[in-house]
């Protein structure tokens, strides 16, 4: 529920984790075309729930960009396409990509996402802390969400320094307006952790394991997801 991610092309099997197929996507250009069913999917997806089911009103799907697809015209293309149909609420749609995908050129990417931001999307930064980190870039990106890399969260990174670094992620991003979603989490202490800290949002095993939509579909209907969020003291964007 917190982490949901093309024409003419068969999409990956449900079985196969992304790291199994997303590094060759790129290296054959596969990835094109697979983000685009992906998103295309998702939002199709989100409007039937948010039709069909009174409790989630409030539902909103996040989906990853290649940093493939940022700078390539006929992605982007493809992309204002999907986001366009009257069938999809944009609002309701976060588009996330990589600090890597904007590194290798800044001012282009920043271009795209305000070409993307212009539909209505909310854009955020993953893996935020791993790559280059400019807080002169950061300052100029037209991004509503920043999310922080589970290094930070999980592991032996949970540590005394890491506490310092998640806490100065938050006031930045206080400071900016931005919203912040944790990633990562596994463990209860850390869960604990990041609301003391501040932060509302998070995903991780803890909270949900991926599944797919029927089942989903299901736990929704049940009230199980919803239970979880009221029981970690989580919140929706």
């Amino acid at each position: 529920m917190w982490r949901p991610s093309s024409a003419g092309s068969t999409p990956p099997s449900v079985c196969s984790p992304p790291g199994e197929f997303i590094g060759l996507s790129e290296e054959t250009g596969d990835i094109e075309a697979i983000g685009c069913w992906v998103l295309e999917t998702a939002v199709r997806q989100l409007a039937r729930w948010r039709a069909t089911m009174e409790h989630c009103k409030s539902l909103w799907v996040a989906v990853n960009l290649s940093l493939y697809q940022l700078p390539n015209p006929h992605s982007l293309a493809a992309i204002r396409r999907i986001l366009s149909d009257p069938a999809v609420q944009s609002e309701n749609v976060v588009l996330e990509v990589t600090e890597s995908a904007l590194a290798a050129d800044v001012d282009g990417g920043i271009a795209s996402l305000n070409s993307l931001k212009v539909l209505g999307v909310r854009l955020a930064v993953d893996d935020f802390g791993t790559g280059f980190s400019s807080l002169s870039t950061l300052a100029s990106l037209p991004v509503d969400i920043l999310k922080i890399d589970r290094a930070f969260v999980s592991g032996h990174a949970s540590g005394p320094r890491s506490v310092p670094v998640l806490d100065a992620i938050l006031v930045l991003a206080d400071k900016l307006s931005l919203a912040v979603i944790a990633e990562g989490i596994e463990q209860r202490e850390q869960l604990d952790l990041l609301r003391r800290l501040g932060c509302s949002t998070g995903q991780g095993y803890f909270l949900a394991r991926p599944a797919s939509a029927p089942v989903i579909e299901a736990l929704m209907a049940a009230g199980g997801l919803l239970d979880v969020t009221e029981q970690a003291g989580l919140k929706p964007l």
